[in-house]
């Protein structure tokens, strides 16, 4: 269908593609989504067998997220929301070398302890789920191998330049991420929008979705009942 919505759905570092839950109660019928999944935790990695789109795409990307995209994905993306992201993730930080320090313990730790580093994780986030999972089914060389992806990946402001719409979301309680990368994403982005959830934490997709579906929807219609949030 010609005005079929595709929403992409790109969960970051220690999260899968089950946390996109509500998004798929939330979101209506105008649209087909397809949450992604990286492989941390012992499914399959999908994203590079995605389908070309059939209309129009629009692509959510959480943190680390948005460094697992495509330009070839990117080519044919409508709106590109970046949550809680960042184009090179040490920049925000006014001490750099404690943020690199603390992603390199991650790094170290996660091979001998993937679950307790997981949890621990996603507490920081501010991800509340029982997260019960047998850990030998973590995927612990991806996980420590996106960490250091985490720690040398810089976005090429050139692809995203291309890109009609660009939104960024961000929590103000982020404990993980500093508001200052979105914003430096948005200097980097003439045109781009930032928004900014004053209570939200760093799991802004999965803690506060209806937040998030709300301000999208001011630029791509998702909802079904909905055209533009009050």
């Amino acid at each position: 269908m010609k005005n079929q919505i595709e929403l992409i759905l790109v969960h970051g570092w220690g999260f899968e593609s089950g946390c996109w839950e509500d998004w798929q109660k939330l979101a209506g019928l105008q649209l087909t989504e397809q949450p992604y999944e990286r492989g941390y935790f012992g499914r399959r990695n999908q994203l590079e067998s995605l389908p070309p789109p059939q209309g129009r795409r629009v692509v959510v990307a959480h943190s680390l997220g948005a460094h697992f995209l495509t330009p070839e994905l990117l080519a044919k993306t409508e709106l590109l929301v970046l949550v809680a992201s960042f184009g090179q993730y040490h920049d925000g930080f006014t001490d750099q070398r404690r943020s690199r320090a603390t992603t390199e313990a991650m790094r170290r730790k996660v091979i001998r302890s993937p679950l307790m580093v997981v949890a621990d994780f996603h507490t920081r986030c501010g991800y509340k789920t029982a997260f019960i999972a047998d850990s030998s089914t973590f995927n612990t060389d991806l996980l420590a191998a996106d960490l250091e992806l985490l720690d040398q990946h810089r976005i090429d402001a050139k692809i995203l330049a291309n890109i009609p719409k660009v939104l960024l979301l961000h929590g103000g309680n982020d404990e993980i991420n500093p508001i200052s990368n979105s914003e430096l994403l948005r200097d980097a982005l003439p045109g781009s929008v930032l928004k900014v959830h004053p209570d939200a934490p760093h799991a802004l997709p999965f803690t506060h979705s209806n937040w998030c579906i709300d301000a999208i929807n001011e630029f791509v219609p998702l909802r079904a009942d909905v055209s533009t949030p009050a």
